[in-house]
């Protein structure tokens, strides 16, 4: 079965597959990061990969929003988001 969708369409999905696809690549670096790293530093590590992707202009209030879904309770403890 073929789908017709518009280019306005096709452009949001490819836009939010690109949010998802930079969120998931914050989350595995956060998560590897919390697996080497001891707690004490996790915040401002979690911090600097954060400018690191904002720096890059990667990282928009939708990708943001991604990460409250997953990573969450590390955004608070590193005062990111309240």
């Amino acid at each position: 079965m073929k789908y017709i969708i518009t280019e306005s369409q096709y452009k949001k999905l490819i836009g939010e597959k690109r949010v998802k696809k930079i969120a998931d690549q914050i989350k595995e670096e956060v998560d590897k990061l919390k697996t080497n790293l001891n707690e004490s530093v996790v915040d401002s590590a979690v911090k600097d990969k954060l400018k690191k992707y904002s720096k890059k202009g990667m990282l928009t209030s939708k990708v943001i929003d991604v990460l409250k879904e997953s990573i969450g309770d590390d955004l608070i403890k590193a005062d990111i988001i309240k």
